[in-house]
């Protein structure tokens, strides 16, 4: 039976006292030593939950049960201030409108369903283990992210084309390149970013401007496409549906679930998944996929719902500095105990 070498006896927000420690966690006045509640306890409390008509928080508990925390005190999420942050290219300067939110609030009205799956062991604890390293950033997504290139100045449906269009460049592309060529968007075309400019502009010259973008030539058309379906179909502003970002040129379901959660504040419509989380959740064992829509599919059957939109945000970063797709640097990563590392070649 696994013995804790450290064990501390913490107030719990509901008056009782939990024992935690890194790798175990059980209530008070249980006997015995457990990793995980057992698949039949979870359930009986959630059946308890659904009698008391308890809200959606408490069922999100009961959902991540084991969630990490120390002191008695929740893990803060990853948050930024209020400030410019300069970015790896000359003459790029990202401004931070808003901290990253990397929890999820439940839309008013809308009850979600439990989880379709039972979840990995210890996923619960990987994930902690990994907002650790990621809380202090130091990855290009942090301050060149597609969420953060927008105008702060601008009108909110501006705003919200800005993250498109950053979105739509940064396929095949580093976030470097996708920061500096939007903010050439910005300062060259006349009026700025936004769906007019973009149809006014000759496409010669709006493909001169994304050079250095992958596929950028193709991208130009892209834009050109989903501007004019814009204008035509919404009023001058993206699309606020699922099935209305899927008609865009350039546009797939790893992007349109992006744009609901970044640009519309609707993280709720599904996880966006890009090669970075379909890598990592594979070598992690949490899911077991050939593609990114396979995956998305496989963690929405057991992720709870408030880690929707952190899950994105954390394993991009961490994918970018340590869990790389060649030569991923096992020996900083604080998951490498825990990790059967499936499809890498570590000597770690």
């Amino acid at each position: 039976m696994h013995r804790c070498r450290a064990l501390s006896r913490l107030p719990a927000h509901d008056g009782h006292h939990h024992h935690r420690c890194c790798c175990c966690y059980f209530l008070a006045g249980i006997t015995g030593v457990a990793p995980l509640p057992t698949t039949s306890t979870v359930a009986r409390m959630r059946r308890r939950i659904k009698r008391d008509g308890s809200t959606f928080a408490e069922t999100a508990a009961v959902n991540a049960p084991l969630k990490r925390s120390r002191g008695g005190l929740p893990v803060l999420p990853i948050q930024y201030d209020n400030e410019s942050h300069p970015s790896y290219c000359a003459h790029v300067e990202v401004r931070l409108e808003q901290p990253v939110a990397l929890t999820t609030q439940t839309p008013p009205g809308m009850s979600l369903p439990p989880p379709k799956k039972p979840p990995p062991r210890n996923w619960e604890w990987i994930y902690g283990q990994i907002e650790d390293m990621r809380k202090d950033g130091g990855a290009p997504v942090d301050t060149l992210g597609c969420e953060r290139l927008f105008d702060p100045a601008a009108a909110e449906h501006v705003k919200r084309f800005h993250i498109l269009v950053a979105l739509m460049m940064s396929s095949q592309t580093k976030d470097q390149i996708t920061a500096a060529a939007h903010e050439r968007l910005r300062a060259q075309l006349p009026g700025g970013l936004t769906v007019d400019s973009i149809l006014a502009v000759p496409e010669d010259t709006l493909v001169s401007i994304l050079y250095g973008v992958g596929f950028y030539r193709r991208k130009a058309e892209y834009l050109k496409g989903a501007a004019k379906l814009c204008k035509d179909k919404h009023n001058g502003d993206i699309p606020a549906t699922l099935e209305g970002l899927l008609e865009l040129p350039g546009v797939g379901p790893k992007m349109a679930y992006l744009v609901m959660g970044c640009a519309w504040n609707k993280p709720h419509t599904g996880i966006g998944v890009d090669v970075h989380v379909h890598r990592i959740t594979n070598r992690l064992g949490w899911v077991k996929t050939k593609n990114p829509e396979e995956t998305r599919k496989a963690l929405e059957d057991w992720l709870p719902f408030e880690k929707y939109h952190s899950i994105n945000y954390l394993l991009v970063g961490l994918g970018q500095t340590i869990c790389k797709p060649v030569s991923p640097a096992c020996d900083k990563c604080l998951c490498r105990d825990m990790c059967p590392k499936i499809g890498t070649r570590s000597k770690d």
